[in-house]
């Protein structure tokens, strides 16, 4: 079932994004990814792929536990919607913690599942830790 995978996929980005895999993340994020920030007004438009890999040069996170999911598919697109909290993730130096609402857009490609867009929506004030 996709929905397995992709659930699998979120916990190996999550994985990923910790042991900084570039290979493996690469692969997983589309050329047309975006990441767009619903409430956060320092950051007013979506990020491209290659932004986000240049943040991934400034960020690390200690952990990373998606609280709850809802999977839906249809064949070659799969959306998954996800409650997580980041716990000690690190901007440009600044430890913080956050619990963020995240939407997921999958498509199958090839046989393979990749991101093309993920948003994502505070759900309280970031805090520092």
């Amino acid at each position: 079932m996709a929905a397995t995978e992709l659930l699998e996929l979120e916990h190996a980005w999550a994985r990923a994004f910790q042991s900084q895999d570039r290979d493996f993340l690469e692969n997983l994020l589309a050329a047309e990814f975006r990441l767009t920030f619903a409430n956060d007004v320092r950051v007013p438009r979506a990020i491209s792929r290659e932004e986000w890999f240049v943040a991934l040069d400034r960020m690390t996170f200690g952990s990373y536990e998606i609280t709850s999911s809802e999977e839906i598919s249809f064949a070659n697109t799969g959306v998954l919607d996800m409650h997580v909290r980041f716990d000690g993730w690190h901007l440009n130096g600044r430890l913080r913690s956050a619990e963020e609402v995240v939407t997921d857009v999958f498509v199958r490609r090839d046989g393979r599942w990749q991101v093309v867009s993920r948003i994502s929506e505070s759900v309280g004030e970031a805090r520092k830790v």
